[in-house]
Order: structure tokens, then C-alpha cells, then sequence
């Protein structure tokens, strides 16, 4: 999956309220998206690798302000990361999370399964089927 300047032009139309940012990795063949809240109350990054037979887009650092929390910044993040993998024909989302953690609660409610698979010995894998 290669998106162009044309690419980064339509994902910025998703959502006026958050910035984004665009970058290549050769040496690692990976690209990602970070995205940001314009001021800054949260922000995440997703992440794809050129030769993923999975085709995969991978969820990574979503933070939103502890003195904001609960008020939707994060699923706004994530359904913008859902409309770019059905955008471009990704088939799911993926993300570690620590099986212990409220985080894996809150990412069960948005429709992501643990896959039983260890990231290592305290992270576990989560995914969501986008198609």
C-alpha cells in the first residue's frame, strides 16, 4: 500500500479538528500516519509495513490528556484510523495493549478481539476486522 501527497489530502478531509502527518521509513518499509488534536488534547500514530501480507495497519502510542478524558477524543482518533484502513482496503486493525489494564476493556467496547497471541511477556495482541 503507497499513498501519494493526493492521499494525505483526502485523509485530512476526514476530520478538520486534528492535524496529520505523513512519513516513509525506507529503511525499516514502514509508513505511518500520526495524527494530533489541533490543540493538542490527544494524538496517536498508526503504521503499515510495504510487504505486510496481512495487510495490516497497526494502532500505536493513542494518548489523550488525563484532564480530558472521557469525552470521546480517543474513539474520534480510532474511527478516524477505521475510516482510513476501509479507505484504503486495509484488512484490520491491530494494536498491543497489557491484558491487565482498563485499556483492553476500552478497546473491546470499540469491537477489537485479543487474539490470545503475546506481543512478549506483558503485552497481548488485539485486532479488528475492518472488512
Amino acid at each position: 500500500m503507497k499513498m501519494t501527497s493526493i492521499d494525505i489530502d483526502i485523509i485530512c478531509g476526514l476530520n478538520s479538528n486534528f492535524i496529520y502527518h505523513y512519513s516513509e521509513d525506507s529503511v525499516y518499509q514502514y509508513n505511518s500516519i500520526k495524527v494530533m488534536h489541533k490543540f493538542g488534547i490527544a494524538f496517536a500514530c498508526i503504521y503499515w509495513y510495504e510487504n505486510d501480507s496481512e495487510n495490516q495497519l497497526y494502532i500505536s502510542d493513542l494518548h489523550v490528556s488525563p484532564n480530558r478524558r472521557n469525552e470521546g477524543f480517543g474513539r474520534v482518533i480510532m474511527r478516524l484510523y477505521e475510516d482510513i484502513g476501509k479507505l484504503y482496503e486495509f484488512k484490520s486493525l491491530s494494536l498491543f495493549v497489557d491484558p491487565d489494564s482498563w485499556t483492553k476493556n476500552w478497546y473491546s467496547k470499540l469491537g477489537f478481539i485479543d487474539t490470545k497471541d503475546k506481543c512478549d511477556e506483558y503485552f497481548t495482541w488485539m485486532n479488528k476486522l475492518l472488512y
